[in-house]
């Protein structure tokens, strides 16, 4: 009886020593009444230092952000959406400690408020409290320590392992944040598409590589384009002696994309045409050819409010009624565009003369 009561013990205090170690490694997620620091790099007016209101939430540019229950990192990613007018904006956000703690976040194992034992302690110190840094997601290089007072410094980490920078140190109210490393993009026609970190420039041979190389067969290897950060592209031709010299380096943030042989060969007649579809093409075509590719419009389609829907979302309105009348002005279409024929406005006589008669007897009910 005594050994099975000291068996029920044993297993009860494990259950409450995992219960205990489960929920230390659990990411911080933001509570009300923490006060937040919300930097976007590169954009200083945009910088905030606000409270969570009791309802969870924050005001930040211009509208209400649910804040309470989020991860820095999931908020952080909310705020990058309300900016998207800037080209990937870089948001960091820092939960300003109360009394003697520390907050580290980023890329360690586990980010959360920390309670400090003496009056400041090392940034290794402040990883170790963490559970570590993240070995394949962590940019030591890069590391900030965000000050109680608003200020940021940066450190390098690895130096420090290696003994060969300066130690930094954390006092109380101060952050440290790890950041992830960049990523570049790999899509279109590879083996495997995907995000993949690097630590600087790579040669667009080694992204795909890393990407398990193009598609035999249906890649269309005489037009890869490198879509920079900064909004730019770039088209690259590969031919057999691309593999053997340097080759046009990636930098993080810029997104590869190795198009399909036929994709791009394409023109897309979608609306009001005999045979909606999407038509191989060598060359640029009139959209007089694309509609006689799609067997012409239907008698419904409105031609005087046609658009030309572009690869990259930009929309040309085309009114062929015009062109019929002109037919010597040239609008093409090419590999990649779509062609949308709209309904025209029809009149619905029935629905009119419904309407009409309920007028007439309402009319003529309010004069008796």
């Amino acid at each position: 009886m005594r050994r099975n009561l000291a068996l029920i013990l044993l297993c009860l205090t494990l259950m409450l020593c995992s219960v205990r170690l489960g929920s230390s490694a659990e990411e911080y997620r933001i509570r009300a009444g923490d006060t937040l620091s919300i930097f976007v790099l590169g954009h200083e007016g945009y910088n905030l230092t606000i409270p969570v209101r009791a309802d969870g939430k924050i005001s930040y540019f211009y509208g209400d952000l649910q804040a309470a229950g989020l991860t820095v990192e999931e908020l952080s990613e909310r705020i990058r959406e309300r900016l998207r007018f800037f080209k990937n904006p870089e948001v960091l956000i820092s939960v300003q400690p109360m009394g003697n703690e520390i907050f580290v976040f980023g890329a360690v194992r586990v980010p959360n408020r920390y309670i400090l034992r003496s009056e400041r302690i090392s940034a290794l110190k402040a990883i170790a409290m963490a559970g570590g840094y993240d070995d394949e997601k962590a940019e030591l290089e890069s590391a900030l320590i965000v000050r109680s007072n608003g200020d940021i410094e940066r450190i390098d980490l690895k130096r420090m392992l290696a003994g060969k920078g300066m130690m930094a140190y954390l006092s109380p109210g101060d952050s440290l944040y790890v950041p992830e490393m960049k990523q570049v993009k790999v899509s279109g026609y590879v083996i495997q598409p995907g995000s993949y970190r690097v630590k600087g420039p790579i040669p667009l041979a080694s992204a795909l590589a890393m990407a398990g190389g193009p598609v035999q067969g249906e890649a269309n290897l005489r037009k890869v384009i490198i879509f920079k950060s900064d909004g730019s592209e770039r088209e690259v031709r590969i031919t057999d002696e691309f593999w053997t010299r340097a080759s046009p380096k990636l930098y993080p943030g810029d997104t590869l994309y190795v198009p399909s042989a036929y994709r791009y060969d394409e023109v897309n007649i979608l609306g009001y045409v005999r045979n909606p579809g999407s038509y191989r093409v060598k060359r640029e075509v009139t959209i007089f050819e694309a509609l006689a590719l799609a067997g012409g419009a239907l008698d419904k389609a409105d031609l005087g409010s046609t658009r030309i829907i572009h690869p990259d979302g930009r929309i040309t309105e085309v009114n062929i009624k015009k062109l019929y009348e002109n037919p010597d002005t040239s609008i093409k279409l090419y590999p990649g565009d779509t062609l949308y024929i709209p309904r025209g406005f029809e009149i619905n006589w029935a629905m009119v003369l419904t309407v009409l008669s309920i007028i007439s007897m309402t009319i003529t009910l309010l004069k008796r």
